[in-house]
């Protein structure tokens, strides 16, 4: 075998390689561009990687930050009011996941002990002596 016959080998060795991650690619293009509104479809140019893709298709859709914060504080209010008693655990894991987003939106109840007098006045109802290990 000479020397053009190993490079044509590697050659086309290759080739089937880029053709079979085309391939790939596309597959994994189309569901994007088929979940996504026709105006943004039209920013997905074809130039650019799945990731850059992704990476814009995030910020431009991504809801703004006082919107997820207010949401937040939603929640969290809604909690406020309390639970009831058969509840008690489910409202418990929502409280967590709730002070967990307040805390990552550096939201000020969260820094001034709000939370700490929120949390004794809900769970008063069910037990005052614990009620009163929270109060500040």
């Amino acid at each position: 075998m000479n020397v053009f016959d190993k490079l044509q080998k590697i050659y086309e060795t290759d080739l089937k390689e880029f053709k079979e991650e085309q391939k790939e690619l596309t597959a994994a293009r189309t569901p994007i561009k088929g979940t996504v509104s026709p105006s943004k479809r039209l920013h997905l140019e074809p130039g650019l990687s799945i990731k850059e893709w992704l990476v814009w298709l995030e910020k431009d859709t991504k809801p703004h930050k006082g919107y997820m914060e207010a949401k937040v504080i939603k929640r969290y209010r809604k909690l406020c009011e309390g639970s009831e008693p058969n509840r008690a655990t489910q409202w418990m894991e929502e409280w967590e996941e709730v002070m967990g987003l307040m805390i990552n939106s550096d939201l000020p109840e969260v820094y001034r002990g709000r939370w700490l007098q929120d949390l004794s006045e809900v769970i008063k109802p069910l037990s005052r002596s614990l009620s009163r290990r929270f109060d500040i």
